[in-house]
């Protein structure tokens, strides 16, 4: 899909993008997943500022970092998801506004999420991942809602990710408290399956509101892969805002609410089952 509204494309000097960037979206390619493509391994992509409607498939070594700070008004903007796939060992994302305009349904698979990693030494870094909503009302399959997901896929286990420096805020899960499946959850930062060595230090997970769970950072076995997350540093998050009550009534219940769904939010969880 063709990038939206890009600003601020004045062309940096031949020497300074030669210095810092090997390609720069739009300018070379007016999408970032063109310029993935083409790009050699090693590369750094920069993304000048605007909304690049598209979801992005990382599939090799490439460093993606916007130019502009992603709390800025000049912001590089990614109105889908970001995947890294396990071809893609020593990838980088940096810097980039993830924040995607749909409104997931019930029975959407796999998972939403802004930013997913199935390879091994990646770097996610200092971006924002904000305002994915979902509705489940239709009552065709429960789902989480993913910020940023570290997935160990079966036959490919991942190992040294740093999640670091990112905001992870404003997600919305809409849905039947009660009524399975019409309810679902969110989790800011999810490490599952077989993951060796992570690092989730720094993020701030805010503002989360789900008919069913929401989790701060979480780190969790899962269904269709073996291997549980191990070696795993979990320090310096500020998490706060999640399912507190200001949107769902998640303390009526039985237990102060944690009997039943909607359930009161929690910081950080550990399955090891």
């Amino acid at each position: 899909m063709s990038a939206v509204g890009a600003v601020g494309v004045g062309a940096l000097s031949g020497t300074a993008a030669a210095r810092k960037c090997d390609v720069v979206v739009p300018d070379d390619y007016s999408t970032i997943q063109g310029a993935v493509d083409a790009a050699t391994g090693g590369d750094r992509i920069c993304v000048r500022g605007g909304t690049y409607d598209e979801d992005v498939a990382v599939d090799k070594e490439v460093t993606l970092r916007g130019r502009a700070a992603p709390h800025s008004g000049n912001a590089a903007v990614v109105d889908g998801q970001i995947s890294v796939t396990e071809n893609a060992d020593g990838t980088a994302i940096r810097r980039l506004r993830i924040a995607d305009s749909e409104t997931f349904p019930g029975g959407t698979f796999p998972d939403p999420f802004g930013v997913r990693v199935k390879a091994s030494d990646v770097v996610v870094e200092n971006n924002v991942v904000e305002e994915f909503a979902a509705d489940l009302t239709n009552g065709e399959g429960s789902f989480t809602l993913h910020g940023v997901q570290v997935f160990g896929a079966e036959g490919a286990n991942v190992s040294n990710v740093t999640v670091r420096d990112n905001v992870v805020r404003g997600f919305t899960s809409e849905g039947v408290p009660g009524t399975w499946p019409e309810y679902g959850g969110i989790a800011g930062v999810k490490v599952q399956a077989g993951v060796d060595t992570a690092t989730v230090t720094g993020n701030r997970v805010v503002d989360h509101h789900s008919a069913g769970w929401v989790w701060g950072v979480v780190l969790t076995p899962s269904g269709s892969a073996p291997g549980v997350p191990s070696d795993v540093t979990v320090t310096d998050n500020h998490l706060s805002g999640l399912n507190d009550g200001s949107v769902y009534d998640v303390f009526s219940g039985s237990n102060d609410g944690r009997d039943g769904p909607p359930y009161p939010g929690s910081a950080v969880g550990i399955d090891g089952s």
